[in-house]
């Protein structure tokens, strides 16, 4: 019998943040292996860009970007529950961090993961469940 899913408790609010990772990048087409779930509160989405790292230039701004709305996915999606642990603050720098210099504003990145979130939350949801189950 599969384990009972308890969307209350922080391991799984850390399977949904990581889900939202992984689904979001799947989405832009980066690469992206299956979310490591180490305890509640400590996970790792593993994605690159197809073709490796990008130097940033008018032409690359988009991927730059799409580094940044993958990062604020996870934080997007805890806070569909009203969450958003300490945890949080290190994709939240790395979102500030990788949009310096783009054009692109942080509120405005963060409409964008939440669009893509709301996208694809059945399949965020699901992820986020399996990982849990599979914990």
């Amino acid at each position: 019998m599969a384990r009972p899913v308890d969307r209350g408790t922080e391991l799984w609010r850390t399977c949904l943040h990581e889900a939202a990772h992984h689904e979001v990048a799947k989405a832009f087409g980066w690469r992206t292996s299956r979310p490591r779930i180490h305890s509640a509160g400590r996970g790792h989405t593993p994605s690159s860009l197809p073709g490796g790292a990008v130097e940033f230039s008018p032409a690359t701004a988009h991927r730059i970007v799409e580094k940044a709305v993958i990062d604020l996915a996870g934080p997007v999606a805890e806070a569909q529950y009203k969450t958003s642990p300490p945890g949080c603050s290190g994709d939240y720098r790395s979102a500030k961090d990788a949009l310096r210099g783009t054009g692109t504003s942080f509120a405005r990145a963060r409409s964008l993961a939440a669009t893509h979130v709301r996208r694809r939350w059945v399949a965020i949801h699901r992820l986020a469940d399996d990982l849990y189950r599979n914990h």
